[in-house]
């Protein structure tokens, strides 16, 4: 009956809400230096990059965190829906990072990392006035390199293997045809 239970209460969503998951490009940056698109990730025949940065000097956390509203503004979170976010990350020296679904009580979670990639992850409620989700390093040195790599927001409480949203493969497809048609 246990073990029923536990099956009955997984939730798989599958498909990725992040954007640019694969190379960052939509992503946006807080305190942050020496921002960089590296080719270490931790799984290979990816065709995928990680995100590396330093925290800058406003303060002692810094990081990189993608938003999520519709055209008309309103959030992209449903209340009462159970998200999931994963991803795959290190620093070049042991330590801390965190993910936080910004503006969500107890939707953070903090990781001690190692110069290894380790895969993270957090499932939270949503709710319609949150919009935000970051990974920061926390680093008073400055001089620490984090590393983030395949993140995954997704609906459910269990994390899937990393894919890309399916709008980013439409807009490969998209500008590939452009190319051709250029050529032609």
């Amino acid at each position: 009956a246990i073990e029923a239970k536990r099956i009955d209460n997984v939730q798989i969503g599958g498909r990725n809400l992040f954007l640019d998951s694969a190379d960052f490009a939509s992503w946006s940056t807080y305190n942050v230096k020496d921002v960089a698109v590296s080719t270490d990730i931790p799984l290979k025949n990816i065709n995928a990059k990680s995100i590396t940065w330093k925290v800058n000097t406003i303060s002692n956390v810094g990081g990189c965190y993608q938003r999520f509203r519709n055209d008309d503004g309103n959030t992209k979170f449903t209340d009462g829906q159970v998200y999931t976010v994963s991803a795959w990350a290190k620093a070049s020296a042991d330590a801390t990072l965190f993910i936080d679904a910004e503006g969500i009580s107890g939707a953070r979670k903090d990781f001690n990392l190692t110069t290894n990639w380790q895969k993270i992850q957090l499932t939270f409620t949503g709710n319609k006035s949150a919009s935000t989700v970051v990974f920061y390093g926390i680093d008073s040195s400055k001089s620490i390199t984090f590393y983030l790599a395949l993140p995954k927001l997704e609906e459910g409480n269990k994390a899937t293997d990393w894919t890309p949203a399916p709008e980013d493969e439409a807009q490969k497809i998209i500008d590939l045809e452009n190319k051709t048609n250029f050529l032609t």
